[in-house]
């Protein structure tokens, strides 16, 4: 029996650019993601269309036939509005909230990419200021020593 291999959670790691969210955004939900634009909104339109198509339908039907069209027509209305919200309000589908969670993210990544670029230029920028010097002295064994001064 061989010994099981751990795992090593060092060797993992997630590349997030705020850029291409964005983009991702922007395709999915449109320059508003509350809005209901972008390929949820034509998805949006094509269910609407779907769904005036079988109302009409259903006006045809008769007897139990009518009754049950009218049913499958309330259960599908009601599950395509559950997943991609409707026009006159897009947030109440789950995918609409699923990208705007994924704007969320991207905000949250850039403002984090923005303070992490800002840390290290105040840092560098205070770290190599006019309070440094160098002074070199040879020693009696012919080495050169270097000695650096910082003052911050």
């Amino acid at each position: 029996m061989s010994t099981p291999t751990l795992a090593n959670y060092d060797d993992a790691g997630i590349t997030v650019d705020p850029l291409v969210l964005g983009q991702a955004v922007t395709t999915i939900a449109g320059s508003d993601p509350n809005a209901g634009g972008g390929l949820i909104g034509e998805v949006i339109d094509a269910l609407q269309d779907i769904m005036d198509t079988i109302d009409n339908l259903a006006l045809s039907w008769l007897g139990s036939s009518s009754s049950e069209a009218h049913e499958f027509s309330d259960r599908w209305n009601a599950s395509m509005t559950q997943l991609f919200g409707s026009k006159s309000d897009p947030m109440s589908g789950v995918f609409p909230r699923l990208v705007s969670g994924i704007a969320g993210a991207r905000t949250n990544y850039d403002a984090a990419e923005d303070y992490v670029v800002k840390t290290f230029a105040a840092f560098q920028s205070s770290s190599s200021g006019s309070g440094s010097s160098t002074q070199s002295i040879v020693n009696s064994g012919g080495t050169v020593i270097t000695a650096i001064e910082e003052q911050f």
